[in-house]
């Protein structure tokens, strides 16, 4: 019972179901984080959605 509670807990995964999606955190200057803020709420999506686009993004430009 416990390890099914666990597993329903938190966000879904991004991968395969019943995976955990690794995570990143890293620190942005103010008035980044607004900006981006911002730009993610014009669009209707989470902050994270946004990073994970502009990242997406760059690496397929490189």
């Amino acid at each position: 019972m416990a390890a099914e509670i666990r597993s329903k807990v938190g966000r879904p995964s991004l991968g395969r179901v019943g995976t955990r999606s690794p995570s990143i955190a890293f620190r942005l200057p103010a008035d980044l984080r607004d900006k981006a803020e911002d730009l993610a709420a014009r669009e209707g999506k989470s902050l994270s959605a946004l990073a994970r686009e502009a990242l997406e993004s760059r690496l397929k430009a490189s």
